[in-house]
């Protein structure tokens, strides 16, 4: 993510026509469009057609989403990996039925249900405390809320 005093000398500085909203604005702005490159980088998921791709699985490669259609409910696992993840289980009209969140590598069996025909791995994503991890955005609200109940 770009510092705010960067993004503050890219739009004062070099927009034509010149930015005149608030600092704040720009600020979330940008957090919006990061936000939005996050997302379309998420949204390419490898798909594990064959059997072979579904065994394989997220063992191999960088870290990544990886999609497995027609599971028939069958168990997972972490067998292989390096990374904890997360893992859900959707039936045929899309609805979550199962979900999993931060199962570390070497799980033999991780159950998904009958119901379940499409189930989504991700790799866990860990957030470290504070506000160090909150956008701009996020750090002002915080702010505006600390503030009003000091009232």
């Amino acid at each position: 993510m770009i510092p705010p005093i960067e993004i503050m000398k890219q739009a004062y500085g070099q927009q034509d026509p010149p930015f005149t909203g608030s600092i704040s604005e720009l600020i979330v702005q940008e957090e919006l469009a990061a936000a939005q490159d996050q997302i379309q980088e998420q949204e390419a998921l490898d798909i594990a057609v064959t059997p072979q791709e579904q065994q394989v699985g997220l063992t191999q490669g960088p870290p990544r989403p990886m999609v497995f259609p027609d599971t028939q409910g069958q168990d997972f696992n972490t067998m292989g990996m390096d990374y904890p993840i997360d893992i859900q289980g959707f039936d045929n009209e899309g609805g979550l039925v199962r979900s999993y969140e931060a199962v570390p590598p070497g799980i033999d069996s991780i159950p998904m249900g009958p119901k379940v025909s499409t189930v989504i791995e991700n790799p866990t994503q860990y957030k470290k405390g504070g506000m160090s991890n909150l956008s701009f955005a996020e750090k002002i609200e915080r702010y505006k809320k600390l503030r009003n109940e000091k009232r």
